[in-house]
């Protein structure tokens, strides 16, 4: 039985390297490893060198517009063994800044992920809008599908997570899987003084039920590894 524990150590031994292509080639296959597997940095790299780190996203949101951000951040944190931040617009004071922080692999392969499932519920969000708009409909009625399948899909997502944890656990596999937020990160967080917020908007409250059903298929059908392989 392959150990990828192992191999993954190794590969992240090479990142040392001078020759910036092995380095760089080492890192995508390690980090691919990973997410194939579920194999947490914190499993495979020495206490003494584990360091949590900060990096920002692109994504805003507000109670208004695209508050199933946050949500779907939660969900890919939370089983890449990182978590979130969130910094407020001075501008606007209704808009909130998504930032992660984790173990630096962790969080690599945690914001590839995150972008790849974001890309996709706009997809899906986008394509709806367009017909929708060319229907002449309310936007009260738009913001219902576009939410609706947005909120599906992270519950699709969530159920791909969940399967793939059983299936883990009830495998003969010696590398196991592991979602629990490391210390470092723990610490990290208590040091800068933020804990997690609860937020909740009223959209939420009202949404398609049948563009949820489709949006939790996409979800259950997503494949995270297709974005990783795209960074090798």
């Amino acid at each position: 039985m392959i150990d990828y524990k192992e191999k993954i150590k190794k590969l992240l031994a090479l990142v040392e390297s001078d020759n910036e292509h092995e380095a760089q080639a080492a890192m995508v296959k390690a980090q691919k490893l990973m997410v194939e597997h579920k194999i947490s940095i914190s499993e495979v790299q020495d206490v003494g060198k584990r360091e949590a780190v900060e990096k920002p996203t692109d994504a805003t949101y507000s109670p208004r517009k695209d508050p199933w951000i946050l949500p779907l951040a939660n969900v890919i944190a939370k089983n890449y063994c990182c978590s979130i931040l969130i910094h407020r617009d001075r501008i606007k004071p209704q808009t909130r800044h998504l930032n992660f922080i984790g173990l630096e692999e962790d969080l690599d392969v945690c914001l590839i992920v995150f972008n790849y499932a974001l890309d996709c519920i706009r997809s899906g969000v986008n394509s709806r809008k367009q017909k929708l708009k060319v229907c002449k409909v309310s936007q009260k009625e738009i913001t219902s599908v576009c939410n609706g399948y947005a909120y599906g899909f992270i519950a699709g997502v969530k159920t791909a997570f969940e399967k793939q944890k059983k299936e883990c656990e009830s495998s003969n596999s010696n590398w196991g899987l592991v979602v629990s937020t490391p210390p470092e990160v723990i610490a990290k967080l208590n040091s800068i003084g933020t804990k997690p917020k609860n937020f909740n908007s009223k959209q939420s409250e009202s949404l398609s039920k049948v563009d949820y059903i489709a949006g939790k298929q996409d979800g259950k059908d997503f494949d995270f590894t297709k974005r990783v392989a795209a960074n090798s």
